[in-house]
């Protein structure tokens, strides 16, 4: 990639509850020049940055190839509820809809960072017994084995609703007092958007800032989240849970 200052940003999903926080930071930081926000309605949202693209079959990207081409930075915030819709239709929504998307980067340009917002349990080896994580884990497989130079994956647990947030299928007063019970098992949308942009941009922009805080969110998983998470799930689900943990990274899929 080009030595670049300012960069060109392109979000699938900004009217869902993180993809809407990663829209306003996106158009909040300096280094980003222009947003690209492809969805089926429109997300709401004026700047002078944003340019909105209406899109309504998520297994044809032919009409966006030509806006591909001029993408750096690609954030997939696209996702549905499980009982929401049918099992096809959910399989189709979480791993046929990136898949058709990722295909279709490749062949306009490989040299792109993806960040994709999937979530905690995702299993890529597929042997879970459980529907939506191994179709996160086919979705995250999917990525991991593409020609796309940077990709990274997130894997939130409990997501607290933004105040940015227009249409909440789950009302945030429901939701809030659990959170504040247990802060420990979730993170706010807006926080998780901004980490997610924050690493998206760190590799290409090489500042410090960005750098520190991939890194720290690196270490804080691995020495104080992992464990805890580990301990507990191991006390709830004893031998079930470390016959399972011994055939799933803890961390980084496939690696670690």
């Amino acid at each position: 990639m080009k030595n670049k200052k300012e960069f060109n940003v392109m979000i699938f999903g900004a009217t869902g509850m993180v993809g809407i926080e990663v829209l306003y930071q996106c158009i909040n930081r300096s280094q980003i020049k222009r947003v690209v926000a492809v969805g089926r309605r429109p997300t709401g949202v004026k700047n002078l940055k944003l340019n909105e693209i209406e899109h309504h079959n998520f297994l044809d990207y032919t009409p966006l190839k030509p806006v591909f081409s001029d993408v750096d930075i690609c954030f997939y915030c696209i996702g549905v509820y499980q009982g929401k819709v049918a099992t096809a239709k959910f399989l189709e929504i979480t791993c046929d809809y990136l898949a058709h998307l990722i295909d279709s980067i490749e062949t306009v340009k490989e040299d792109i960072t993806f960040c994709l917002f999937s979530a905690q349990g995702a299993d890529p080896t597929e042997r879970s017994p459980i529907l939506f994580a191994k179709a996160k884990g086919r979705a995250e497989k999917k990525l991991l084995n593409s020609k796309i130079y940077r990709k990274f994956i997130f894997r939130p647990g409990f997501i607290n609703p933004g105040i940015k947030r227009a249409r909440s299928r789950i009302p945030a007063r429901i939701v809030k007092p659990f959170y504040k019970l247990i802060p420990g098992i979730g993170v706010d949308s807006s926080v998780l958007a901004s980490v997610m942009v924050d690493v998206g941009l760190a590799l290409i922009t090489l500042e410090l800032v960005c750098l520190f805080v991939s890194i720290g969110i690196i270490v804080n998983f691995i020495v104080l989240q992992i464990p805890m998470l580990d301990k507990h799930l191991s006390k709830k689900y004893g031998d079930e849970f470390e016959e399972y943990a011994k055939q799933t990274k803890k961390f980084i899929p496939l690696v670690y």
